[in-house]
């Protein structure tokens, strides 16, 4: 059990509604009768599967698959887990000065159910990668930004970014996972089309195909990888999607008609 508390921490945005605490309960079996008197935003997961037993206004919900839950001052709920369950959860004390008159998207049982390929995962994760390290008015400062964006994915989105077309999904998903490796075609059928629709899609929406566009991000990421003199070459080609050190080097030489370190050496020249 982990609960840490940010209250106290200075902040270098004055005027942003600042976290309260935040915690990661593992294996959590006790039960939660409540009246809110703050913003308190979970999500809940089970392995290798769960059982939540949820009671509001008189209502009953048995949850049975992970999901994200946003409690607003005043309301009462009871909270059963009918088998252990993990849950992350954060806390703002002032809700009505994160997003003013604007009300959640939600149902009676406040839930959510964010998709597999939803941001919420990843700024979930960059969360927790800062929660389990030491505190300083930066790191606090990212923390409100991350739980902020958690938010702003989940109970408080754009309505317009509900109406996301399949091609403007799968090019979204592209152009943040640049250094991964992708199967274009194995893509396209994950966000329903077929790989000529995407092809054509693609190409009326862009003016390079796919696959040079990844090279360009990848090679606009290792140039400003290299000013960073703290990172070796090797280092910077598996940043960037290249575990094979001479593999980078030869691409890179292509896209910028120099190697690696002769760019690097450059830019050094170029700083004195």
């Amino acid at each position: 059990m982990a609960i840490i508390f940010y209250d106290t921490i200075p902040r270098l945005i004055r005027g942003m509604e600042p976290l309260n605490r935040a915690g990661f309960l593992e294996q959590k079996t006790i039960s939660v009768d409540r009246v809110y008197d703050h913003l308190a935003f979970s999500y809940i997961d089970g392995a290798p599967k769960m059982e939540l037993l949820m009671r509001t206004r008189g209502r009953e919900l048995l949850v049975t698959r992970p999901h994200c839950r946003l409690c607003l001052p005043g309301e009462h709920f009871i909270t059963a887990p009918l088998l252990p369950c993990n849950e992350f959860y954060f806390v703002f004390t002032h809700p009505e000065r994160l997003f003013g008159d604007r009300l959640p998207q939600r149902g009676d049982f406040g839930l959510f159910y964010p998709a597999e390929n939803s941001p919420f995962f990843s700024y979930m994760a960059m969360f927790l990668k800062l929660f389990n390290g030491p505190l300083s008015p930066g790191i606090c400062t990212q923390l409100d930004c991350l739980a902020m964006a958690m938010l702003s994915v989940t109970f408080y989105r754009d309505q317009s970014a509900d109406r996301f077309s399949p091609i403007e999904e799968m090019e979204g998903y592209i152009r943040n996972h640049y250094c991964d490796e992708l199967d274009f075609p194995a893509l396209a059928r994950r966000f329903g089309l077929s790989f000529s629709t995407f092809r054509r899609q693609w190409k009326e929406r862009n003016s390079d195909p796919p696959g040079e566009t990844v090279l360009k991000l990848r090679n606009r990421h290792a140039c400003d990888l290299l000013r960073n003199r703290q990172l070796s070459i090797g280092e910077i080609a598996e940043l960037t999607g290249y575990p094979d050190i001479r593999y980078f080097s030869r691409f890179f030489r292509r896209m910028n008609g120099m190697t690696p370190s002769e760019f690097r050496s450059r830019m050094l020249q170029e700083k004195k």
